[in-house]
């Protein structure tokens, strides 16, 4: 058949390719316009839970509150992000996986939480050697037997600060060899640019050393801190702070008697006075912000520094200018979606815009950011001595029933307490896991989740805590009211559980300190040990959060 045979489809077959041209170029406008939503790492999130405070009933539930490793350890510490976790047995720590399994069976007495190029330490004591210190890998193999007093994280170049049995400080390798002799009193971990701190033995002060363990800038200083790029703070005789860069020069005219820490921005907080006032210091040493107030702190990343006057607080821009006059008793720092800030005038706290103006009124006990750039929600403390969530217009996302604060994981999930028993809450104040374990640990993201335990293996509360589990099914009326209060099948989301007035909530003590404030994600604690541990869940009353729960 000929194209001349076609000719009455001409038409048609025109249409169909202009307006499939069309379709197609509203399709890529649409795609452009309204992107796909992020696609989600590889791994999950895991979180340690027990059931009980007393010993071997301590697990491991994803993100739906499912067992994946059965309650029956003594106590869990954070997962690392290689899936490891120092678990404790029987009063001895040893190292499992995400699905339970030892990979350092329970043998050592100590076992660090924190992993530095691949290894870990572990320790081991006697009466006559005390504790001294080896090295495994994440396959369990120990590299390194326990033979040092102490281990220090490795730096850059793989070589870590030790001490020998006499107590004196080195380098070794990942192999556990002497890489530095240890001839020193002490030392600090090598920077990138191949320099670290250290003081020989017998001597007072300290300079910094290459990886030959000589001195490329002599030992003069009271105190040297590691290089932060081409720069490192030192303390001088007479007790004042400078910069120095990797030749030993001093960097700008300045000294200082306090010297805080660099910002991203490249300003750090100082005080050229005792008792003076404080301003802030570029990397050249120089005044950016004369020294004019009484306190001043990090941008955390803004362009906005809360900074104090004559008592009150308010904040500056990177000139040193007020942006918002000092006007208020306390702020936290501006984090939420829409650029807001807690802040505290006459013992009460509300929230304010970017003006310094009142979006929600000085009305709260406490008012906070909710932690870990969770850039929304505001946890509350009110005055029925519970802590609630509330969003950056005054709304409350879930009413003050919790009997601890809530602070969110990079997940968007925070543990949160009623009663005796925590759950957990999305960034929307709805109940994602129910309040039914004793103890729960913050998410960490791992490289994969096994999956959840069959329904048959999943264990069942105890029958003092199923009593007040909180359940969001709707059920029969006699079993509502002890599941979740009225309004739950109504409003479609979880109401609050019920109240254990029994519990005691955790009550702010005082304002929040602002320079013990970090802003971040609590880290993991430092050990496990095998006996004595605390197994309590410290839940401080304001966002300096602790180290993770030794669960």
């Amino acid at each position: 058949m000929t194209s001349n045979h076609l000719g009455f489809l001409s038409g048609p077959v025109k249409f169909i390719r202009s307006a499939g041209r069309v379709f197609l170029a509203a399709g890529l406008a649409w795609a452009f316009l309204w992107p796909a939503p992020a696609a989600r790492a590889a791994g999950g999130y895991l979180a340690v839970a027990c059931v009980r405070r007393n010993a071997s009933q301590c697990g491991v539930i994803n993100e739906k509150g499912e067992w994946v490793v059965l309650p029956s350890f003594d106590r869990i510490g954070d997962f690392a992000p290689n899936g490891l976790a120092v678990a404790v047995k029987r009063h001895r720590p040893g190292l499992i996986n995400t699905r339970g399994e030892w990979v350092i069976e329970p043998g050592f007495d100590k076992v660090d939480e924190e992993w530095s190029a691949g290894l870990i330490k572990v320790g081991l004591s006697d009466r006559r050697n005390g504790w001294l210190y080896g090295l495994a890998d994440e396959a369990g193999r120990l590299v390194v037997e326990p033979s040092f007093r102490e281990i220090q994280a490795f730096g850059p170049n793989l070589l870590a600060g030790a001490s020998d049995r006499e107590g004196r400080y080195g380098f070794i390798n990942l192999q556990g060899a002497w890489v530095v002799p240890p001839v020193f009193d002490q030392v600090e971990p090598f920077a990138a640019n191949g320099l670290a701190p250290a003081r020989r033995a017998g001597e007072e002060l300290w300079g910094y050393i290459n990886a030959a363990g000589e001195f490329v800038i002599p030992p003069v200083y009271e105190q040297a801190f590691p290089f932060d790029g081409d720069r490192a703070k030192v303390r001088s005789e007479g007790g004042l702070y400078s910069l120095i860069n990797p030749k030993g020069q001093a960097v700008g005219p300045n000294k200082f008697v306090h010297l805080g820490d660099f910002d991203p921005g490249g300003l750090a907080p100082a005080q050229k006075e005792p008792d003076g006032l404080f301003g802030l210091v570029n990397r050249k040493g120089v005044w950016a912000v004369p020294p004019s107030f009484e306190q001043v702190f990090s941008f955390n990343g803004g362009n906005l520094a809360p900074a104090q006057q004559d008592g009150l607080f308010g904040f500056i821009n990177r000139s040193g200018q007020w942006v918002i006059k000092p006007a208020f008793g306390n702020v936290d720092d501006f984090e939420t979606r829409l650029g807001r800030a807690p802040a505290e005038q006459s013992g009460a706290w509300g929230l304010i815009d970017s003006g310094g103006n009142w979006v929600v009124g000085p009305e709260h006990l406490l008012l906070l950011n909710a932690g870990n750039g969770a850039r929304g929600p505001l946890q509350v403390f009110a005055d029925n001595g519970r802590w609630g969530l509330m969003d950056e217009n005054g709304r409350w996302l879930l009413e003050p029933t919790l009997t601890a604060s809530p602070y969110f994981a990079a997940n968007g999930l925070s543990e949160a307490r009623v009663g005796s028993l925590y759950g957990f809450i999305d960034r929307f104040g709805n109940w994602v896991v129910e309040p039914s374990f004793q103890q729960v640990g913050v998410f960490r993201r791992v490289p994969s989740v096994p999956p959840a335990l069959s329904p048959g293996d999943q264990p069942a509360a105890p029958a003092a805590e199923r009593a007040t589990t909180f359940s969001v099914d709707s059920g029969p009326a006699e079993k509502a009211e002890a599941a979740a209060p009225k309004g739950l099948q109504d409003s479609g989301r979880p109401a609050a559980p019920p109240e254990v007035k029994a519990v005691k909530p955790d009550r702010p003590r005082s304002a929040p300190n602002r320079r013990n404030r970090s802003g971040k994600e609590p880290a993991s604690t430092s050990f496990i040990v095998s006996a004595h541990t605390p197994a309590g869940h410290p839940r401080p009353p304001v966002p300096v959060r602790p180290s993770a729960p030794l669960l």
